[in-house]
Protein backbone atom coordinates (compact mmCIF):
# COMPACT_ATOMS: atom_id res chain seq x y z
CA UNK A 1 0.00 0.00 0.00
CA UNK A 2 1.21 3.30 -0.91
CA UNK A 3 0.85 6.32 1.66
CA UNK A 4 0.35 9.15 -1.02
CA UNK A 5 0.80 11.60 1.86
CA UNK A 6 4.28 10.64 2.67
CA UNK A 7 5.51 11.04 -1.01
CA UNK A 8 7.64 14.35 -1.91
CA UNK A 9 6.03 15.83 -4.21
CA UNK A 10 6.92 18.38 -6.88
CA UNK A 11 4.10 21.06 -8.44
CA UNK A 12 4.98 22.67 -11.91
CA UNK A 13 1.45 23.85 -12.78
CA UNK A 14 -0.35 25.86 -9.62
CA UNK A 15 -2.77 28.98 -10.13
CA UNK A 16 -2.29 31.53 -7.55
CA UNK A 17 -5.70 33.33 -8.20
CA UNK A 18 -7.26 29.90 -8.65
CA UNK A 19 -5.95 28.31 -5.50
CA UNK A 20 -6.24 30.49 -2.09
CA UNK A 21 -7.54 28.33 0.76
CA UNK A 22 -11.35 29.13 1.53
CA UNK A 23 -10.48 30.06 4.81
CA UNK A 24 -7.50 32.85 3.63
CA UNK A 25 -10.43 34.28 0.78
CA UNK A 26 -12.77 34.53 4.03
CA UNK A 27 -10.35 36.57 5.57
CA UNK A 28 -9.39 38.74 2.70
CA UNK A 29 -12.53 39.28 1.97
CA UNK A 30 -13.22 40.39 5.43
CA UNK A 31 -10.28 42.83 4.97
CA UNK A 32 -12.05 44.32 2.58
CA UNK A 33 -15.45 44.83 4.74
CA UNK A 34 -16.92 42.08 2.78
CA UNK A 35 -18.19 38.91 4.89
CA UNK A 36 -19.05 35.97 3.28
CA UNK A 37 -19.77 32.09 5.16
CA UNK A 38 -17.34 29.49 3.84
CA UNK A 39 -20.79 28.27 1.88
CA UNK A 40 -21.22 31.14 -0.08
CA UNK A 41 -17.33 31.07 -0.79
CA UNK A 42 -16.94 27.59 -1.86
CA UNK A 43 -20.23 28.05 -3.81
CA UNK A 44 -18.90 31.42 -5.54
CA UNK A 45 -15.69 30.02 -6.18
CA UNK A 46 -15.56 26.32 -6.73
CA UNK A 47 -16.27 25.12 -10.88
CA UNK A 48 -16.48 21.21 -10.11
CA UNK A 49 -19.52 20.77 -12.24
CA UNK A 50 -18.38 23.05 -15.14
CA UNK A 51 -19.73 22.86 -18.94
CA UNK A 52 -16.93 23.84 -20.48
CA UNK A 53 -13.80 25.94 -19.75
CA UNK A 54 -15.37 29.36 -19.87
CA UNK A 55 -17.70 28.85 -17.35
CA UNK A 56 -15.29 26.69 -15.07
CA UNK A 57 -12.65 30.40 -15.78
CA UNK A 58 -15.32 32.24 -14.07
CA UNK A 59 -14.88 31.39 -11.04
CA UNK A 60 -11.43 33.31 -10.78
CA UNK A 61 -13.67 36.48 -10.85
CA UNK A 62 -14.40 36.15 -7.08
CA UNK A 63 -11.05 35.38 -5.73
CA UNK A 64 -9.42 38.00 -8.48
CA UNK A 65 -11.57 40.59 -6.56
CA UNK A 66 -9.52 40.54 -3.09
CA UNK A 67 -6.12 39.80 -4.47
CA UNK A 68 -5.42 43.87 -5.90
CA UNK A 69 -3.41 44.43 -2.93
CA UNK A 70 -0.08 44.23 -1.74
CA UNK A 71 -0.64 42.78 1.52
CA UNK A 72 -3.49 40.47 0.21
CA UNK A 73 -1.06 39.10 -2.04
CA UNK A 74 1.11 38.40 -0.09
CA UNK A 75 -1.01 36.54 2.47
CA UNK A 76 -2.86 34.79 -0.28
CA UNK A 77 0.73 33.43 -1.57
CA UNK A 78 1.58 32.62 1.69
CA UNK A 79 -1.43 30.74 2.44
CA UNK A 80 -0.86 28.69 -0.67
CA UNK A 81 2.64 27.63 -0.17
CA UNK A 82 1.52 26.71 3.48
CA UNK A 83 -0.76 24.53 2.27
CA UNK A 84 1.26 22.72 -0.13
CA UNK A 85 4.18 22.10 1.80
CA UNK A 86 1.43 20.41 4.34
CA UNK A 87 0.78 17.99 1.71
CA UNK A 88 4.23 17.07 1.16
CA UNK A 89 5.24 19.55 -2.27
CA UNK A 90 8.98 20.37 -1.81
CA UNK A 91 9.43 22.67 -4.89
CA UNK A 92 6.34 24.00 -6.38
CA UNK A 93 6.41 26.71 -9.33
CA UNK A 94 3.47 29.19 -8.35
CA UNK A 95 2.29 30.84 -11.64
CA UNK A 96 0.04 34.32 -11.72
CA UNK A 97 -0.84 36.95 -14.37
CA UNK A 98 0.35 40.31 -13.20
CA UNK A 99 -1.99 42.43 -15.04
CA UNK A 100 -5.24 40.28 -13.33
CA UNK A 101 -3.95 41.84 -10.50
CA UNK A 102 -3.63 45.91 -10.54
CA UNK A 103 -7.64 46.53 -11.10
CA UNK A 104 -6.75 48.99 -8.04
CA UNK A 105 -3.81 50.96 -9.00
CA UNK A 106 -1.21 48.55 -8.47
CA UNK A 107 1.44 47.60 -11.55
CA UNK A 108 3.32 45.13 -12.77
CA UNK A 109 6.03 45.21 -10.60
CA UNK A 110 4.52 46.18 -7.41
CA UNK A 111 2.29 42.85 -8.05
CA UNK A 112 5.56 40.26 -8.78
CA UNK A 113 6.83 42.20 -5.79
CA UNK A 114 4.35 41.14 -3.11
CA UNK A 115 4.09 38.21 -4.29
CA UNK A 116 7.44 37.58 -4.30
CA UNK A 117 7.25 38.57 -0.91
CA UNK A 118 5.31 36.24 0.55
CA UNK A 119 7.41 33.52 -0.98
CA UNK A 120 10.50 35.00 0.76
CA UNK A 121 8.05 34.71 4.12
CA UNK A 122 7.20 31.07 3.58
CA UNK A 123 9.78 29.69 2.48
CA UNK A 124 11.51 30.72 6.13
CA UNK A 125 8.72 28.74 7.85
CA UNK A 126 7.73 25.53 5.82
CA UNK A 127 10.27 23.11 4.61
CA UNK A 128 9.77 23.93 0.74
CA UNK A 129 11.58 25.80 -2.44
CA UNK A 130 8.65 27.89 -4.62
CA UNK A 131 9.50 29.72 -7.38
CA UNK A 132 7.28 31.93 -9.76
CA UNK A 133 6.08 31.96 -13.35
CA UNK A 134 4.53 34.83 -15.15
CA UNK A 135 1.08 34.67 -17.20
CA UNK A 136 0.53 36.61 -19.92
CA UNK A 137 -3.59 36.43 -20.70
CA UNK A 138 -4.31 35.35 -24.25
CA UNK A 139 -7.59 37.89 -24.49
CA UNK A 140 -5.00 40.50 -24.07
CA UNK A 141 -2.61 41.95 -26.51
CA UNK A 142 0.77 40.20 -27.68
CA UNK A 143 2.47 44.06 -26.32
CA UNK A 144 1.12 43.13 -23.03
CA UNK A 145 1.94 39.69 -23.17
CA UNK A 146 5.63 40.85 -23.85
CA UNK A 147 5.39 43.25 -21.14
CA UNK A 148 4.34 40.61 -18.51
CA UNK A 149 7.37 38.30 -19.40
CA UNK A 150 9.79 41.69 -19.22
CA UNK A 151 8.66 42.45 -15.69
CA UNK A 152 8.95 39.19 -14.81
CA UNK A 153 12.56 38.49 -15.94
CA UNK A 154 13.70 41.13 -13.60
CA UNK A 155 12.46 39.35 -10.30
CA UNK A 156 15.31 36.80 -9.24
CA UNK A 157 12.66 34.78 -8.25
CA UNK A 158 10.54 34.45 -11.41
CA UNK A 159 11.97 31.96 -13.78
CA UNK A 160 9.44 31.43 -16.62
CA UNK A 161 6.13 32.50 -18.39
CA UNK A 162 3.12 31.18 -19.42
CA UNK A 163 0.22 31.77 -22.00
CA UNK A 164 -3.05 30.77 -20.53
CA UNK A 165 -6.70 31.48 -21.04
CA UNK A 166 -9.51 30.38 -23.39
CA UNK A 167 -7.86 28.74 -26.34
CA UNK A 168 -10.12 29.41 -28.93
CA UNK A 169 -9.75 32.13 -31.03
CA UNK A 170 -6.46 32.78 -29.32
CA UNK A 171 -3.55 30.60 -30.87
CA UNK A 172 0.03 30.44 -30.00
CA UNK A 173 0.24 32.20 -33.61
CA UNK A 174 -0.95 35.71 -32.32
CA UNK A 175 1.82 35.91 -29.77
CA UNK A 176 5.09 35.40 -32.50
CA UNK A 177 6.41 38.15 -30.92
CA UNK A 178 6.18 37.46 -26.95
CA UNK A 179 8.02 33.68 -28.31
CA UNK A 180 10.31 34.95 -29.76
CA UNK A 181 11.27 37.80 -26.97
CA UNK A 182 11.43 34.70 -24.56
CA UNK A 183 14.08 33.01 -27.09
CA UNK A 184 16.07 36.23 -27.43
CA UNK A 185 16.15 37.07 -23.58
CA UNK A 186 16.58 32.90 -22.34
CA UNK A 187 13.16 33.07 -20.58
CA UNK A 188 11.85 29.90 -20.65
CA UNK A 189 8.13 29.50 -21.05
CA UNK A 190 5.26 27.04 -20.75
CA UNK A 191 2.25 27.05 -22.40
CA UNK A 192 -1.24 25.81 -21.85
CA UNK A 193 -2.02 24.15 -25.08
CA UNK A 194 -4.53 21.07 -25.94
CA UNK A 195 -6.81 21.81 -23.23
CA UNK A 196 -9.89 23.14 -25.16
CA UNK A 197 -8.43 23.67 -28.15
CA UNK A 198 -6.72 21.05 -30.71
CA UNK A 199 -3.68 19.04 -31.15
CA UNK A 200 -2.28 21.82 -33.47
CA UNK A 201 -1.87 24.27 -30.83
CA UNK A 202 0.38 21.97 -28.97
CA UNK A 203 2.68 21.29 -32.19
CA UNK A 204 2.80 25.26 -32.86
CA UNK A 205 3.41 25.83 -29.03
CA UNK A 206 6.41 23.30 -29.42
CA UNK A 207 7.67 24.54 -32.66
CA UNK A 208 7.62 28.27 -31.06
CA UNK A 209 10.17 26.83 -28.52
CA UNK A 210 7.68 25.91 -25.47
CA UNK A 211 9.68 23.73 -22.84
CA UNK A 212 6.34 22.78 -21.40
CA UNK A 213 2.87 22.39 -22.09
CA UNK A 214 0.17 22.80 -19.68
CA UNK A 215 -2.45 19.84 -19.88
CA UNK A 216 -1.73 18.60 -23.01
CA UNK A 217 -5.08 16.60 -23.35
CA UNK A 218 -5.30 16.63 -27.31
CA UNK A 219 -2.36 15.19 -27.76
CA UNK A 220 -2.88 11.91 -26.51
CA UNK A 221 -2.53 8.96 -28.84
CA UNK A 222 -0.71 11.51 -31.41
CA UNK A 223 2.64 9.70 -32.50
CA UNK A 224 3.72 13.39 -33.46
CA UNK A 225 3.44 14.60 -30.71
CA UNK A 226 5.54 12.42 -29.09
CA UNK A 227 8.14 12.57 -31.30
CA UNK A 228 7.77 16.64 -31.31
CA UNK A 229 8.12 15.75 -27.36
CA UNK A 230 10.85 13.39 -27.36
CA UNK A 231 12.93 15.73 -30.13
CA UNK A 232 12.55 18.98 -28.11
CA UNK A 233 12.57 17.07 -24.34
CA UNK A 234 8.86 19.13 -23.74
CA UNK A 235 7.19 17.90 -20.78
CA UNK A 236 3.43 17.83 -20.10
CA UNK A 237 2.06 19.13 -16.91
CA UNK A 238 -1.09 16.68 -15.91
CA UNK A 239 -3.73 18.04 -14.19
CA UNK A 240 -6.55 15.17 -13.55
CA UNK A 241 -9.17 17.24 -11.80
CA UNK A 242 -9.77 20.21 -13.53
CA UNK A 243 -9.40 18.24 -17.05
CA UNK A 244 -12.62 16.49 -15.38
CA UNK A 245 -13.88 20.09 -13.89
CA UNK A 246 -13.74 21.89 -17.23
CA UNK A 247 -14.82 18.57 -19.38
CA UNK A 248 -11.49 18.52 -21.07
CA UNK A 249 -11.66 14.67 -20.23
CA UNK A 250 -14.98 12.30 -19.94
CA UNK A 251 -13.41 10.25 -16.87
CA UNK A 252 -9.73 10.23 -15.20
CA UNK A 253 -8.77 7.48 -17.33
CA UNK A 254 -8.75 9.20 -20.84
CA UNK A 255 -6.11 11.70 -19.46
CA UNK A 256 -2.65 11.79 -21.46
CA UNK A 257 -0.82 10.84 -18.37
CA UNK A 258 -0.47 7.10 -18.80
CA UNK A 259 0.24 7.77 -22.99
CA UNK A 260 3.14 10.10 -22.53
CA UNK A 261 4.73 8.57 -19.53
CA UNK A 262 4.71 5.25 -21.20
CA UNK A 263 6.44 6.64 -24.37
CA UNK A 264 9.09 7.88 -22.15
CA UNK A 265 7.82 11.88 -22.49
CA UNK A 266 8.26 13.69 -19.13
CA UNK A 267 4.80 14.33 -17.26
CA UNK A 268 4.46 16.21 -13.76
CA UNK A 269 1.23 15.72 -11.78
CA UNK A 270 -0.31 19.19 -10.68
CA UNK A 271 -3.53 20.04 -9.07
CA UNK A 272 -3.81 23.19 -11.58
CA UNK A 273 -6.53 25.55 -9.49
CA UNK A 274 -6.49 23.87 -6.14
CA UNK A 275 -9.78 25.84 -4.63
CA UNK A 276 -11.48 26.20 -8.43
CA UNK A 277 -11.03 22.05 -8.32
CA UNK A 278 -11.87 21.85 -4.36
CA UNK A 279 -8.43 19.12 -4.60
CA UNK A 280 -5.52 18.99 -3.31
CA UNK A 281 -1.60 17.90 -4.53
CA UNK A 282 -2.23 14.57 -2.08
CA UNK A 283 -5.64 14.02 -3.87
CA UNK A 284 -4.20 14.69 -7.49
CA UNK A 285 -1.42 11.91 -6.85
CA UNK A 286 -3.90 9.74 -5.34
CA UNK A 287 -6.56 10.00 -8.30
CA UNK A 288 -3.01 9.11 -10.83
CA UNK A 289 -2.13 6.13 -8.29
CA UNK A 290 -6.16 4.33 -8.61
CA UNK A 291 -6.46 5.44 -12.12
CA UNK A 292 -3.23 4.38 -13.95
CA UNK A 293 -1.97 1.37 -11.09
CA UNK A 294 1.25 3.21 -10.52
CA UNK A 295 3.98 1.93 -8.62
CA UNK A 296 6.33 3.67 -6.01
CA UNK A 297 8.80 3.53 -8.90
CA UNK A 298 6.38 5.03 -11.30
CA UNK A 299 6.19 8.26 -8.51
CA UNK A 300 9.57 8.45 -7.74
CA UNK A 301 10.61 8.88 -11.86
CA UNK A 302 7.74 10.97 -12.27
CA UNK A 303 8.96 13.59 -9.72
CA UNK A 304 12.58 13.27 -10.96
CA UNK A 305 10.58 13.94 -14.43
CA UNK A 306 9.70 17.14 -13.27
CA UNK A 307 12.72 18.05 -11.12
CA UNK A 308 14.22 17.94 -14.85
CA UNK A 309 11.52 20.10 -16.35
CA UNK A 310 11.31 22.74 -13.97
CA UNK A 311 12.61 26.11 -14.65
CA UNK A 312 14.79 26.78 -11.41
CA UNK A 313 18.84 26.40 -11.63
CA UNK A 314 21.07 23.59 -11.75
CA UNK A 315 22.10 23.95 -8.16
CA UNK A 316 18.12 23.93 -6.88
CA UNK A 317 17.44 20.86 -8.92
CA UNK A 318 20.67 18.63 -7.39
CA UNK A 319 18.93 19.69 -4.18
CA UNK A 320 16.12 18.45 -4.95
CA UNK A 321 16.85 15.01 -6.52
CA UNK A 322 18.97 14.59 -3.32
CA UNK A 323 15.69 15.21 -1.35
CA UNK A 324 13.91 12.59 -3.37
CA UNK A 325 16.18 10.20 -2.99
CA UNK A 326 16.05 10.35 0.55
CA UNK A 327 12.48 10.71 1.14
CA UNK A 328 11.91 7.33 -1.26
CA UNK A 329 14.29 5.51 0.81
CA UNK A 330 12.12 5.85 3.76
CA UNK A 331 9.61 3.62 1.92
CA UNK A 332 12.62 1.06 2.16
CA UNK A 333 12.66 1.47 -1.72
CA UNK A 334 15.73 1.72 -3.92
CA UNK A 335 15.26 4.60 -6.11
CA UNK A 336 16.20 3.96 -9.71
CA UNK A 337 18.21 6.42 -11.15
CA UNK A 338 16.76 9.17 -13.95
CA UNK A 339 19.12 11.02 -15.77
Amino acid sequence: MIEIKKIPKIELHNHLDGSVPLLTLKELAQRNGQNYSLAQISKLSQATHSKNLNEYLQKFDFPLRFLQTKENLMLATQAIIAQAAKNGVIYLELRFAPTLHTHQGLNLDEVIAAISKGVLNAQQKYPIIVRLITIAMRDQSETQAVATFAAGIKNDLVVGGDLAGEEAGYPPEKFVAAFSWAKDHDFPLTIHAGEDGGVKNIITAINYGAKRIGHGVAGKDQQSVIELAQKYQVAFEICLKSNLDTQAIPNLAASPLRFYYDNQVAISINTDDQTVSATDENQEYQRALETFNLSLNDFYQIDQMAVNAAFCDSATKIKLKQILKEKFQEFSFNPKKLD
